[in-house]
């Protein structure tokens, strides 16, 4: 059984939305800020997201119609942060330690319309190898040690995702353990809010920073209060996780935001991810250490010492444990 991962978004250049229900389809109607590249207020966001779930609520056909075989082939995962935390570079480091050092097949799906800068990577990655003798021998050597092709991405759009995924499902001979989700950096994007409501849990990197907190309390209440809370949903659990741990900051400031997370009912993952610039260093031209790659699983150093690691067996615990 396979189970999603979904990343990404960003309350930059945000609309406020609002939704029409019609026994047919969902009509959306967009009034955009009059500042462009204005950041919306934490009561924004709220009513923002909480106008999509009414319209889940309201018509409640509309998620089993259309997300229903989808989501009984593969109960998913989301990965979810404000700015800055990292969720796309997540996605990758997550996808290639599961797939390549902890034996899960993974698949993934870019949604991150237009940019898909994963399914990009992959394909700078692809150019590299092609051009390589290097990485040639290192993915020679991978695949004879573990068996593993490299995991498959999806190009697809947030609105037609499942379908996406559950084609390609029905028609790939693998079985695969997780699928994982990379989203557009809106809520307001068509499809994304549904997308949610159709996955499994939601894991959420934070940053100890005021915005970006309470971006992500609010998010991670509403997904516990509207979605998980209820049985029309998929929604199991929400996972907030503290990465990009920086150990000038004062220890009595996470205390606090775990305290503030507790009294929501939101608890915090073990795993503390430190904050290190090689998260975003991609394969060198020549040769060099792997940090986040597509198609190799990250240094084991630099793995280590990210834990990673930990990160992964935490995951997989909250997953696969029934």
């Amino acid at each position: 059984m396979a189970r999603y991962v979904v990343t990404t978004f960003r309350f930059r250049q945000l609309s406020t939305t609002s939704l029409l229900i019609t026994r047919q389809q969902i009509e959306i109607k967009t009034m955009n800020f009059q500042q462009p590249n204005t950041t919306i207020s934490t009561r924004e966001l709220r009513l923002l997201i909480e106008d999509h779930l009414k319209a889940l609520w309201e018509e409640k056909s509309f998620l089993s119609t259309q997300y229903a075989q989808a989501a009984n082939l593969i109960p998913p995962l989301m990965i979810w942060g404000a700015p800055g935390v990292g969720k796309s570079t997540f996605t990758v480091l997550v996808a290639s330690l599961l797939h390549y050092r902890f034996g899960r097949r993974v698949l993934v799906a870019d949604c991150d319309y237009p940019q898909w800068s994963i399914l990009d990577q992959r394909r700078r990655e692809l150019a590299l190898l092609d051009r390589s003798k290097y990485y040639k021998l290192t993915m020679i050597r991978q695949f004879k040690a573990s068996g593993r092709k490299i995991w498959p991405v999806l190009e697809c759009r947030a609105d037609t995702a499942l379908d996406a995924v559950s084609r390609h499902l029905a028609s790939d001979d693998e079985t695969y353990d997780y699928v994982l989700f990379d989203l557009p950096g809106t809520v307001a994007t068509s499809g994304v809010i549904s997308l949610i409501a159709a996955l499994e849990r939601v894991f959420i990197p934070m940053k100890a920073d005021r915005m970006i907190m309470e971006s992500s309390i609010t998010f991670a209440r509403l997904v516990r209060e509207k979605l998980v809370a209820a049985d029309r949903y998929t929604v199991r659990g929400v996972h907030p996780f503290w990465s990009m741990i920086d150990k000038r900051e004062r220890t009595p400031l996470y205390d606090h935001y775990d305290e503030v997370l507790r009294a929501y009912s939101l608890e915090v993952m073990q795993t503390h991810v430190p904050a290190r610039s090689r998260f975003s260093r991609e394969l060198q031209p020549l040769s060099g250490p792997v940090y986040r790659s597509t198609l190799y699983p990250a240094n084991e150093s630099f793995m280590l010492e990210c834990r990673l690691d930990a990160l992964c067996r935490e995951i997989i615990s909250l997953t696969e444990t029934k």
